[in-house]
């Protein structure tokens, strides 16, 4: 029984706590990235449209349609497509047209920093470390402890 009392009893770390407190920032940086695009904007909330004069790449803009032909235009030149082509492109970027009419454009854009910005792939990465090596030193931990001379 003196035995017993000797060793120094040690208050646990709260290991699950810290687990629970990462899993609920993880998800939370999740549901951050869904609402971000707004997703009761429109149907796709990656669509855009757009009307005549508005910009689509860059310094292009649309300018409008007849029934053959899609207009686009920049500073310098401009280009005509036709209304079968289901992508657009211009200055190295492209756009998946998806509908058009005489005086509107809607269209896809290519995905980029907007959804997944490169700090948050890092957060992501970052925590997903954290908790794996959180996860390892507690398997560690109880190897230890249940290790026997």
């Amino acid at each position: 029984m003196r035995r017993l009392m000797m060793f120094k009893v040690r208050k646990k770390r709260p290991f699950f706590l810290i687990l629970l407190l990462l899993v609920m920032l993880f998800i939370g940086i999740i549901l951050y990235l869904i609402t971000s695009s707004n997703p009761f904007e429109q149907a796709n909330p990656f669509l855009k449209e757009v009307t005549i004069g508005q910009s689509v790449i860059g310094d292009w803009r649309y300018g409008g349609s007849d029934q053959i032909h899609l207009h686009f235009y920049d500073t310098y030149q401009s280009v005509v497509i036709p209304v079968s082509s289901d992508r657009f492109a211009a200055d190295g970027e492209f756009v998946a047209l998806t509908h058009h009419s005489a005086t509107t454009l809607t269209f896809e854009p290519v995905i980029d920093s907007e959804v997944l910005q490169p700090i948050t792939i890092l957060l992501v990465i970052f925590l997903s470390v954290i908790l794996m090596l959180l996860v390892l030193f507690r398997i560690k931990k109880t190897k230890k402890r249940f290790k026997t001379r």
